[in-house]
């Protein structure tokens, strides 16, 4: 009977793939997040997603489309109101946030996941951190619609809030949470950042005001200055 060959050694696995950018499905996502919350997080695509790239890869974008998006409002408000140079100082800043809010994004869905972890926890969930960061980075789909309220000054909150209410799903789909305890404290933590967010706004609101009647006497004093010179000239 013939001697049976050993086996040649296995070769070792291959590294898995970097995660692929794919517009079609970071839109796909983007509409799911959106239109139907509860659905996509309870979908078995994302209760058996494995590590942080797909997600990230999506806060990352979310965030490019909402610095794009800031970049325009910014030059279109502070062209409007300021003339050339304000279109300037609106584009300087929009390329600043073009290039901060991707960077800003990913620190929102680690922070962000941390805080969602605890509120999680909180609720009796069963999940893990890796499932709370892939929460944050899909919440950040209201980044690009917060980016065009913005249009009108105060109502990119509803942005925000609807953020909390897909934070507040997710976290009853990926953790088994209990949903009534996720509402309550997510609903006073929304209370709390509401309030914050008032006050801030109105402060703002003051601030701005006060700086343009500042303004607006400085230049009347530099101006009674000038015809106060002419006036002592003309006499001489």
């Amino acid at each position: 009977m013939a001697e049976s060959l050993p086996n040649p050694p296995s070769s070792p696995a291959p590294a898995p793939a970097a995660p692929a950018f794919d517009p079609k499905g970071i839109i796909d996502a983007f509409i799911a997040v959106i239109t139907k919350p509860a659905d996509f997080f309870s979908s078995a695509a994302i209760k058996e997603q494995k590590g942080f790239g797909p997600p990230l890869i999506f806060a990352v974008v979310m965030g490019l489309v909402a610095g794009v998006i800031g970049a325009l409002v910014a030059i279109f408000h502070l062209g409007v109101a300021a003339g050339a140079v304000g279109g300037a100082i609106g584009v300087g800043m929009g390329i600043a946030g073009i290039i901060l809010s991707p960077i800003v994004a990913v620190i929102v869905a680690f922070v962000g996941g941390a805080i969602v972890h605890v509120i999680a926890l909180i609720a009796s969930g069963k999940g893990t951190y890796e499932q709370s960061v892939r929460i944050a980075c899909y919440a950040t789909a209201v980044y690009p619609i917060a980016a065009v309220l913005g249009i009108i000054p105060g109502l990119s909150i509803l942005a925000n809030l609807y953020g909390m209410y897909i934070v507040a799903l997710g976290i009853i789909a990926l953790h088994a949470a209990n949903r009534q305890t996720t509402f309550i404290v997510l609903g006073v933590l929304a209370a709390i950042w509401l309030l914050v967010a008032v006050i801030g706004y109105f402060t703002a609101r003051m601030a701005a005001g006060a700086a343009a009647g500042m303004a607006q006497q400085m230049k009347e004093a530099a101006e009674a200055a000038r015809k106060a010179a002419e006036a002592a000239k003309q006499g001489q």
